[in-house]
């Protein structure tokens, strides 16, 4: 079931769609490779205290190469949580991509059309690197869950999600990384305790 509003919403961002050649480049890199930018972040995180290893020295360089290996294994968890996750609730419930339900919408992306549409997984992906980072690295938080933001719309400006599809797909995202936070949590303050 698809509400109207839902429907209105999805029609008026996705309406945008030819206005700009600019805003359609944009739509178009939001909704397909800015997740791999966002993917980028934790792998960076963990290599930067290696490219700063002749300013950072003993405890403070392993205390950052332990955050950011931690940063990495906490990302890729939580993102392979929230797409597992994803594919549970399909199960349960798959609604068809906008396009398949209604002729008329035309995607400016390829694909297939018996994919699910709800919940969006690159929207639960975006947010849980997002937020998983974001829970270590405060100040990266405002621009990675930005960019992951960016991602969701994305999804819907080309036409294949509905704006329903983007938030429980983020808030399933979200919730995984917190989850992820919490349960290894003992090994955090383990390692401090041992850091001393």
């Amino acid at each position: 079931m698809i509400s109207a509003y839902d429907i209105g919403l999805f029609r008026s961002i996705h309406g945008a769609v030819g206005t700009s050649a600019l805003l359609d480049a944009a739509g178009l890199f939001a909704a397909r490779y800015l997740i791999f930018v966002i993917a980028a972040v934790p792998v960076w995180l963990c290599i930067v205290p290696v490219l700063r290893s002749d300013r950072l020295r003993g405890r403070r360089l392993i205390s950052r190469l332990w955050s950011g290996r931690a940063i990495v294994w906490r990302a890729t968890a939580a993102s392979i949580l929230a797409f597992a996750g994803n594919q549970v609730i399909a199960l349960i419930h798959f609604r068809p991509r906008p396009f398949v339900t209604f002729p008329d919408i035309v995607p400016l992306i390829g694909t297939s059309a018996s994919f699910k549409s709800f919940p969006s997984d690159h929207a639960a992906i975006a947010f849980a690197l997002a937020v998983s980072v974001s829970l270590v690295r405060p100040r990266w938080g405002p621009v990675l869950i930005g960019a992951a933001s960016l991602v969701a719309l994305g999804r819907v400006f080309v036409g294949v999600h509905y704006p329903l599809d983007i938030l429980v797909g983020a808030v399933c995202g979200a919730a995984w990384a917190l989850v992820v936070w919490i349960v290894e949590g003992p090994v955090r303050r383990n390692r401090r305790a041992a850091a001393g």
